[in-house]
């Protein structure tokens, strides 16, 4: 006589506790992908946005033609335009651009001119800050300036001085702030060297 087969048994049902744990894993994965989600596309307005800029237009100096270095003299005024363009096609804010060392606690011999929006924070800083604070749409673009005159208190020796990330835009989407600098590097020439530092 043979023993009877024994038949499988039906898989035991979840319990509520297990059935809860599963639902707060799941949830967990949602909220992770959709914050991936949120990041990249957020961390995306830096490929869309571009920043071009034009060649300084002067009075009481010359634009080197071979690479539109400022000549550098007292009594000049040039002025620097940046075109910040949204080729995405989701808006940003664009907060303020940085003029990287056009601002008062810098020590070449030029600076930024004092003009609406442009801020001196904090006091003494490296760069001189124009305040935005606009939305840009995809497709839209802003146009920026700086004035840039000739700093009798700066220091500098005969040669060529460069400030890369020139302008540098700081922006913000869904919350993440951003930062792009400009692919552009304002040059100051001088033939002799200037020593006004500490005056």
């Amino acid at each position: 006589m043979t023993a009877p087969e024994a038949s499988p048994s039906p898989a035991a049902a979840p319990s509520g506790r297990g059935r809860a744990v599963v639902a707060l894993v799941g949830l967990a994965l949602v909220a992770a992908a959709a914050t991936a989600g949120w990041w990249s596309w957020a961390g995306s307005a830096t490929d869309d946005l571009s920043v071009t800029v034009a060649r300084p237009r002067c009075e009481g100096a010359a634009v080197r033609a071979r690479d539109d270095a400022i000549e550098a003299r007292p009594g000049m005024r040039c002025r620097v335009t940046a075109t910040i363009a949204n080729g995405g096609g989701g808006s940003v804010r664009v907060d303020h651009v940085d003029w990287p060392y056009l601002g008062s606690g810098a020590q070449p011999v030029v600076r930024a001119a004092a003009a609406d929006g442009l801020a001196d924070e904090p006091r003494d800083a490296l760069h001189a800050r124009l305040v935005v604070d606009r939305e840009l749409a995809g497709g839209e673009a802003l146009r920026v300036h700086v004035d840039v005159v000739f700093r009798r208190q700066g220091c500098m020796s005969a040669g060529t001085f460069s400030a890369d990330g020139f302008p540098t835009v700081a922006l913000s989407r869904l919350g993440r702030d951003l930062e792009v600098r400009a692919d552009h590097r304002l040059l100051v020439a001088r033939r002799a060297d200037w020593d006004g530092c500490g005056r």
